[in-house]
């Protein structure tokens, strides 16, 4: 039986730059696993970046029973690291059409 997965990706916004943390190195199994490690890391990214930092959960792959990996991934869960107020204005300058996500920690 295919297995779904859920992945990470980190983002300091200021200059698009992908941030490499344990935690978005890891398929999860779950979509809440997956968002619970999304919200670890953006907490650790607020204490850690002046910079507005995004982490974002992708959805759409599986995982065969061989190990191969199938599928297109597509984002279901964005959390930044600042206020939303300062979200907005980094993901304009960085060229977003939607400037909101779905969660903030500052």
């Amino acid at each position: 039986m295919n297995t779904p997965i859920f992945t990470l990706s980190a983002t300091n916004l200021s200059n698009e730059d992908e941030i490499f943390d344990a935690l978005a190195v890891v398929d999860y199994e779950s979509e809440d696993a997956a968002i619970g490690a999304a919200r670890e890391l953006a907490g650790k990214l607020a204490s850690s970046y002046d910079d507005v930092c995004q982490v974002t959960v992708h959805s759409g792959e599986w995982r065969t029973p061989g190990g191969d990996v199938h599928g297109e991934t597509y984002d279901i869960f964005t959390i930044s690291s600042k206020s939303k107020e300062k979200t907005m204005e980094a993901r304009k300058k960085a060229g977003y059409v939607q400037l909101e996500v779905n969660e903030y920690v500052g």
